[in-house]
């Protein structure tokens, strides 16, 4: 570059220079006073000060092994304008900000994911219910929705507090967003709300150990999968009953990542980014474990998205930049798209497009996914360049919806947990702090959560550990009729039920930082450089130097 800063002026028209050193490479600037404060990179790495008068270099505060200098801001109280709004009455009654203009009017705005109401004051967000994808922004601690048709952004829950929300999952089912949240102040925990709903619901309470990186919905056999890189553990919630929660892998596990699911297949994925990356595979009870990929070299696999039609599992690789995928099988290992310059971070499919999040842009990307003929390494970008960090993604499109038969809610019932395995099979499990005993989940742990039974279930129709069997293509005309039988008569009790009950009612540490962020491109620090005196004349840059290191590292 010029190595220089230059200044325009707005009335005459005219650049002029404002500083110039020919070993400078400016990436931030701004003034204080009569001087400059610019951050570099590379061997200059820090922040610079000189004087504009005399050209000189006053001070230098270098770290040329630890991350990148990035963006500084100085603010000096005699130098600020003088505007008569009324802003500071009560915000100007705006919602959200308010924007003060020079003649001495204002207007009110809204932040991302929000849309200013006819009143021109309140903010709101409209929903779409088809053809999204569901980002978790950390740093500006919001869920967002991008409408896929329009590319408008709206925030979801916003009376939900939110502090670092990373991994997001979405049932279907009953229109419900699962999400986690690392930094929570009353504690970690998974939440999930209906997207268009306004309050959270407590799916799980965790320890202060915990740091739940990976979601996946298995919203055809109702259960809740995550990894837990805290505790190196993969568990099991049941969705109808949260208070049932099962440890399904437990051993081996380093950094467990991403995490996905294949209902009628009965089989669990995940990525593991620690000494030694790879990705593995079971079958949803944990049974059944094998090495699916074993990568070589630095890897960091992130998130992954199965395509049921295809049969293809995609991942994406933070270190090497790349988005990958093979076969269930582990075999036929193809490189979909690689990028000089990334840090991906989830993935997400929706329909014939992979939509994935890169904290080295604020914008979310799209691929197509592979065809027969190779597909194309294309990268076009969805929705506006408004975000922070995106983090998890999860997308809905109603043609898209994996479905099809589920043992677990058939004709056989478990006392806690059904799981469906390979081969149209499926087993009874106990939560955590329980064990089996005949078709019953005996507490055995007595520190472990009071779990209700289910009721009262005639003899015979009670499934134990044994596996069973059941078809996932189709069932026979009698098996269709009893079926029918049976939903009709529950669809009768449950109406005369909810009738009942309507009339009562009228009479309520993070461990994590080398997966999310490498060293280069972490926040570390933050430096404030101080003046006691504000009214002196001349200033001194060897005195009230602060450093911050961040409480928080991702």
């Amino acid at each position: 570059g010029l190595n220089q800063v230059a200044s325009y002026d707005l009335d005459l028209g005219m650049t002029s220079v404002v500083y110039k050193q020919q070993s400078a490479n400016f990436y931030g600037i701004s003034i204080f006073k009569d001087y400059i404060v610019w951050t570099d990179q590379n061997d200059m790495n820090g922040i610079h000060i000189a004087d504009i008068q005399t050209q000189n270099k006053v001070r230098g505060i270098l770290h040329p092994q630890t991350g990148h200098a990035l963006d500084v801001i100085a603010y000096d109280v005699l130098n600020q304008p003088i505007l008569d709004v009324s802003c500071e009455e009560n915000n100007g009654y705006c919602d959200q900000l308010c924007l003060g203009l020079y003649n001495e009017s204002y207007v009110c705005a809204c932040g991302t994911g929000f849309q200013l109401d006819t009143n021109l004051r309140s903010c709101v967000s409209g929903l779409v219910r088809d053809n999204f994808v569901i980002a978790a922004d950390s740093y500006q601690k919001q869920l967002y929705q991008v409408d896929l048709s329009t590319g408008d952004v709206h925030v979801i829950a916003p009376d939900v507090t939110h502090n670092r929300p990373i991994a997001v999952a979405f049932d279907p089912v009953k229109n419900q967003l699962y999400w986690t949240d690392n930094d929570r102040a009353e504690g970690k925990a998974i939440q999930r709300i209906n997207i268009e709903g306004r309050q959270a619901d407590i799916v799980s309470t965790l320890s202060e150990d915990s740091i739940i990186d990976g979601l996946a919905v298995d919203s055809v056999n109702r259960l809740l999968y995550y990894t837990d890189t805290g505790l190196d553990r993969i568990m099991v919630v049941a969705i109808d009953n949260t208070l049932i929660c099962k440890t399904v892998v437990k051993d081996a596990l380093d950094e467990p990542r991403a995490i996905a699911v294949h209902p009628l297949k009965g089989l669990l994925f995940w990525s593991d980014w620690g000494r030694n990356p790879k990705i593995e595979t079971a079958n949803m009870d944990g049974t059944g474990r094998r090495l699916l990929l074993n990568m070589t070299g630095i890897s960091w696999p992130n998130g992954m998205i199965i395509d049921y039609k295809e049969d293809i599992l995609y991942w994406v690789d933070a270190k090497q930049n790349t988005v990958e995928a093979m076969s269930l099988d582990g075999k036929s290992r193809r490189l979909v798209v690689e990028e000089s310059d990334a840090h991906y971070f989830g993935i997400t499919l929706n329909g014939n497009n992979l939509l994935i999040s890169d904290w080295k842009t604020n914008y979310l990307k799209s691929i197509p996914k592979l065809t027969k003929d190779g597909g194309s390494s294309q990268i076009t970008r969805i929705g506006p360049d408004a975000f922070s960090r995106l983090n998890g993604l999860v997308s809905y499109n109603s043609t898209y919806v994996l479905k099809g038969a589920s043992g677990c809610t058939g004709v056989f019932s478990c006392d806690h947990i059904c799981i469906p395995l390979p081969q149209n099979r499926f087993v009874c499990a106990c939560a955590d702090g329980y064990e089996e005993s005949g078709f019953k989940c005996i507490k055995t742990d007595a520190n472990a959560t009071s779990i209700d039974s289910p009721g009262k279930v005639k003899p015979g129709s009670r499934a134990s550990s044994q596996y069973i069997t059941y078809s996932n293509s189709g069932l026979s005309k009698g098996g269709i009729i009893a079926i029918a039988v049976v939903s009709v008569t529950a669809f009768i009790i449950l109406i005369i039920s909810a009738m009942f009950l309507f009339t009562r009612w009228r009479s309520g540490r993070i461990r994590h930082q080398r997966l999310e962020d490498s060293p280069d491109n972490q926040v570390d620090s933050f430096y404030r450089i101080t003046f006691p005196d504000k009214q002196q004349e001349s200033v001194s840059f060897d005195s009230g130097i602060d450093q911050y290191d961040q409480t928080h590292r991702q």
